[in-house]
């Protein structure tokens, strides 16, 4: 039977639109994507992410999928981060299934409002990693519970680049050093002028020219910029990425794969993506929760995911289930 290229529209939460994309090869083995442009960060909206798979699905159906090479796929011409993220886990998916059920650890995730924040917290129990976004809280707010917080587990302080350099150290000095991982996006690269007492991580601040151009980021190294984090439906996937990978693993600098907010179906294809690449980092896709009652859907033709804090399984059940 001939190929076939699917896509869906799923309503994920009342803000939250993105689309699965299911291909189908000519011996009926299925792969999975997802299309989840993150609105204001990704270069692409939803709209023109699905136009260009659309423009494209000529030539996808006629794609060799037994035999063409990943990089002839993605270099084909330039899909939009969101598609290249799609079309390469369903690639590999079809090429390389999975034949047994598999565990990835991940941190979980805190944000919202201090009292969101102290409602969730009972919910992260059997996590060691905890990320959680400061930049609705002031300092007076944060304090109290990232002190009972650093207690329990390792910390990722996310301040999306809202908070003073005074105020993160302010906060930094009520916790113990070894409690903190790293401090996310603390603030604009162009800004650190001077070497930071902690380790740095960026995500908003890797733009597209980092990802394509890694040298650019060699500057920072000296000022405290340790680790990546690299998500890769908002990036573009792992061949997209391959540059910034292998330039980190020269430096010495960790690559942590995260999620934006996707449905199980792209959580699923991220967790897979670092199995495949040996990526041992405690991954950041906490985002899932947030979505959860769509997670208990039933996803008949999906990947059977089970979200445990602190830990994503993937049952081999469905993946290819048609």
């Amino acid at each position: 039977m001939p190929n076939k290229l699917e896509l869906q529209l799923q309503h994920i939460a009342p803000t939250r639109t993105i689309a699965w994309l299911r291909w189908t090869d000519d011996q009926g083995r299925v792969g999975w994507g997802e299309i989840a442009p993150l609105p204001g960060r990704s270069q692409e909206t939803l709209q023109k992410a699905m136009e260009q798979i659309k423009t494209e699905k000529r030539y996808l159906l006629s794609c060799d999928l037994h035999n063409m090479l990943l990089e002839d796929l993605m270099e084909w011409r330039p899909w939009f981060p969101s598609v290249s993220f799609a079309l390469e886990s369903a690639f590999l998916q079809i090429r390389d299934p999975w034949m047994d059920a598999f565990q990835v650890a991940t941190s979980a995730l805190l944000m919202g409002s201090k009292q969101e924040i102290e409602e969730q917290i009972p919910f992260i129990q059997g996590a060691s990693v905890v990320k959680i976004k400061l930049k609705n809280l002031k300092l007076s707010e944060a304090k109290g519970f990232l002190e009972t917080l650093a207690s329990r587990y390792t910390l990722r302080i996310d301040t999306n680049l809202a908070w003073s350099k005074s105020d993160i150290l302010s906060l930094a000095q009520t916790i113990p050093k070894d409690r903190i991982e790293y401090f996310e996006d603390p603030f604009f690269l162009e800004d650190l002028s001077h070497s930071f007492p902690y380790s740095i991580a960026i995500d908003a601040s890797c733009t597209e020219c980092h990802v394509q151009t890694p040298v650019l980021l060699e500057p920072f190294l000296a000022k405290g910029l340790r680790c990546i984090v690299y998500k890769p439906s908002v990036h573009g996937g792992i061949f997209r990425g391959r540059k910034l990978f292998a330039w980190a693993k020269e430096r010495g600098v960790r690559v942590i794969l995260g999620s934006s907010f996707e449905s199980p179906v792209g959580i699923t294809c991220i967790a897979d993506l670092a199995r495949r690449i040996g990526n041992q980092e405690v991954l950041g896709l906490g985002t899932l929760p947030y979505l959860f009652s769509f997670a208990k859907r039933d996803l008949r033709y999906c990947p059977l995911l089970v979200y445990i804090p602190g830990y994503i399984l993937v049952q081999v059940k469905s993946a290819n289930h048609q």
